[in-house]
């Protein structure tokens, strides 16, 4: 599996654990419980192709469920007790047992089960301290080792190898940017707990974004949002006041500088919007270690009455389409499960709407121009 597909299956089990957390927040919430639903399920699709991947035995459902059980009892173990390593100094422990998420669920059966009994030796051996310190609930270490031995019983007798390993990976590939688009689309419904349940929409978000530490060739990347409703900005102009550099950010509100662009020092960065108050940041410091990321809300200047809506429905071959991604001036959403969107705060005056088709349907974008008027909604289909 490539360095990408890790850090978002990393992140993306880290998000799944605050929701889990936090389901008292959300549950009842439909749109918020299918997009769950849609991460889980392709989290599963992924986990499946990994297995016939890497996996020379066995390949039942049941083979699969004992993997991943095995695989939590022994994150839930290893992430406290990396913890308790740096409260404790033991650098040697921590160095041991610092398992991510992709560490201990995907790749050869073998690799897995070592990590996870190296996880229950060593929690076994500090299973008091863990304990009693809270790290650790008591009697978590022996159901780890119960998990591995359910998943040694389902291992099965050795498979040939398959020979279409190519063309898997290319499958796993396609599911971890499906992945990706469903995990965004479940942020972007989250927003609406950002004034009402802070703490717990800066958690989420926060775990849901991949560790970009180690990642060589970015030195800046820069988020967009509008201020009031937490949607992506389409086509800010962010510049490099100090070297003249602008960049566009695209359908996903994101704009990123290379450290090859961005050599290591302290910059300016000036944002530009149609229809909002320009924003300036000044002294970000830049290593050429570490990515920088920054969220930067923009605000809404006073534009009352010059504004209307844009709204239509998304088919492909008759078939509404949802996750399809609309934009125009600056604004991106989604469709919903009817293949319906819609674009508040659209500028008066002709306008180009571009929808783009989740990765899944082989077909080119489309864009097509609508008249606003202010106060008014204006409808605008598309049909692949």
């Amino acid at each position: 599996m490539n360095d990408q597909a890790t850090r978002v299956l990393n992140a993306v089990a880290a998000g799944q654990e605050v929701m889990a957390e936090n389901n008292a927040t959300w549950v009842g919430k439909t749109a918020v419980e299918t997009k769950v639903t849609a991460l889980q399920g392709k989290v599963t699709d992924i986990e499946e192709i990994d297995d016939q991947i890497t996996n020379g035995t066995g390949g039942t459902e049941q083979k699969r469920l004992a993997k991943e059980n095995a695989a939590v009892k022994a994150l839930r173990i290893a992430k406290p007790m990396a913890v308790f390593a740096k409260d404790t100094y033991n650098l040697e422990l921590f160095g041991e047992i610092d398992f991510e998420w992709v560490d201990l669920r995907y790749g050869k059966d073998q690799d897995g089960i070592d990590r996870w009994q190296l996880v229950h030796d060593r929690g076994f051996a500090n299973d008091a301290a863990l304990v009693a310190g809270g790290y650790i609930e008591a009697g978590w270490v022996a159901e780890l080792d119960t998990a591995i031995g359910m998943f040694e019983a389902q291992r099965g007798k050795p498979k040939a190898k398959r020979s279409n390993v190519k063309a898997l990976n290319k499958q796993l590939n396609q599911n971890v940017k499906e992945l990706v688009a469903i995990k965004n689309d479940l942020l972007d419904v989250l927003v609406q707990f950002k004034d009402s349940q802070p703490d717990f929409y800066d958690a989420v978000t926060a775990a849901f974004e991949p560790d970009m530490t180690g990642v060589r060739h970015l030195a800046l990347r820069v988020r967009y949002t509008d201020k009031a409703t937490g949607v992506k900005l389409l086509g800010v102009q962010g510049t490099i006041v100090e070297l003249g550099l602008t960049k566009t950010s695209g359908h996903k509100g994101v704009i990123e500088f290379s450290r090859q662009e961005l050599a290591q020092g302290n910059y300016t960065l000036q944002s530009v919007l149609n229809l909002y108050t320009t924003s300036e940041m000044i002294n970000i410091g830049l290593s050429n270690e570490e990515l920088v990321t920054l969220e930067v809300e923009l605000e809404r200047s006073n534009s009352v009455g010059t504004t209307g809506i844009v709204k239509g429905n998304v088919r492909y071959q008759g078939t509404a389409v949802p996750n399809a991604t609309i934009s125009a001036q600056g604004q991106s959403t989604t469709t919903n499960e009817q293949g319906q969107y819609m674009l508040t705060d659209v500028a008066v005056g002709d306008v180009t709407v571009k929808a783009i088709l989740p990765p899944s349907i082989p077909a080119s974008p489309q864009s097509k121009q609508a008249t606003v008027v202010a106060g008014q909604t204006t409808t605008c289909d598309f049909e692949f």
